[in-house]
């Protein structure tokens, strides 16, 4: 009895600390931001890494990568990436998870043998490249520019110009999340580079607040907050015994207008283990039923469909899904659907079962 108090001090000391950890790692998430000046990029490489932030480079084209070639960079610098010998190629600079925005970086172009910048295939006329942002294969923003390309070595520029992504297309895009930056190539240029390639992290479709759940029996509650929501269209409360394959028990739409809010939202739910049984049951087997056009095995769905919805009513060990109900504990989650069918996921919560 006499050390409880020492104890308890120290518990909710790891507590704390473990909190001010996780407040200084989101803080570090959501404002990073930086310049790559790819001079301590590794030559050849088709991703580059900047404050914790890797990006990946892809092309239809035979390739595109970091390049090092003395005095040809911004500045003049060494290293770059860069595209070569493809006309009207698409390529991209994409992140494997996350987002970011894009606020400016320098921007070589040509498609003549010399490689002069800013002179397009004389054979042609005047060269265009196009720029797109696009967030889980959905276009954001996109811009084409035809003018303003550099056209002399003069430096710093030498040979580069400035697409600041504030200003170009008439529109201020730095405010843009996105996941891929793609880079459209018109038929008469066949080279790009980029130097100081300057991006801001991107915010996620929905930032989740607090997520707490409770579950007695085979009923449950759920509730979560929301501090902003992009393009959200609804929510799906997933369970799982073991923290690793979660089920959808429930859906929630979105309270948020047109489905986006800066503002905080509060969420709940309850639901029913043996309610989710009952109703996969016997929308599984009504499917099958509506496929079938002979009498004999309608009969047979219509008595599978009475099997199957009795069978997850009166079951109190386990629902369709194979969850169990009655376990100590439950992880439950809350997945978030945009409108265009990509889905990000809250931090995973345990909530122990009463009785």
């Amino acid at each position: 009895m006499g050390t409880s108090k020492p104890i308890t001090i120290m518990k909710y000391t790891f507590q704390l600390l473990c909190s001010l950890v996780l407040a200084i790692t989101q803080y570090n998430l959501t404002n990073a931001q930086g310049t790559e000046l790819f001079e301590g990029a590794t030559p050849g490489a088709t991703s580059f890494t900047n404050n914790g932030k890797t990006f990946n480079l892809a092309t239809n084209a035979p390739a595109f990568f970091v390049a090092n070639i003395a005095g040809l960079g911004y500045g003049p610098s060494n290293r770059f990436i860069h595209l070569n010998d493809s006309y009207g190629s698409v390529s991209s600079i994409s992140v494997p998870f996350g987002t970011f925005k894009m606020n400016s970086f320098w921007f070589y172009v040509t498609g003549n043998a010399g490689q002069d910048p800013g002179v397009p295939n004389p054979a042609t006329g005047p060269g265009s490249v196009t720029f797109t942002g696009k967030f889980r294969g959905a276009t954001q923003f996109s811009f084409t520019k035809t003018t303003g390309f550099a056209t002399t070595f003069a430096l710093p520029g030498n040979g580069f110009a400035l697409i600041d992504f504030a200003t170009e297309g008439g529109t201020n895009n730095t405010n843009v999340s996105i996941d891929q930056l793609e880079i459209t190539l018109s038929s008469n240029f066949d080279y790009f580079a980029i130097d100081n390639f300057n991006w801001a992290q991107g915010a996620l479709p929905v930032t989740f607040g607090p997520v707490a759940a409770s579950i007695s029996g085979e009923k449950g509650s759920v509730t979560w907050q929301t501090l902003s929501e992009t393009n959200n269209d609804h929510f799906e409360v997933q369970v799982s015994t073991d923290g690793k394959a979660f089920t959808t028990i429930a859906s929630v739409a979105s309270k948020a207008p047109g489905g986006s809010s800066d503002d905080t939202i509060a969420y709940e739910t309850g639901f029913s283990f043996k309610d989710a049984a009952a109703m996969a049951g016997i929308y599984l087997a009504s499917l099958l039923f509506l496929g079938m056009a002979h009498a004999k095995r309608r009969r047979l769905i219509l008595a599978l469909v009475l099997i199957l919805g009795i069978t997850g009513w009166l079951s109190c060990s386990k629902n369709d899904n194979g969850i169990p109900v009655g376990p100590e504990k439950y992880y439950l989650r809350i997945a978030q659907v945009d409108k265009d069918g990509g889905r990000s996921f809250s931090k995973t919560v345990v909530a122990e079962s009463g009785n």
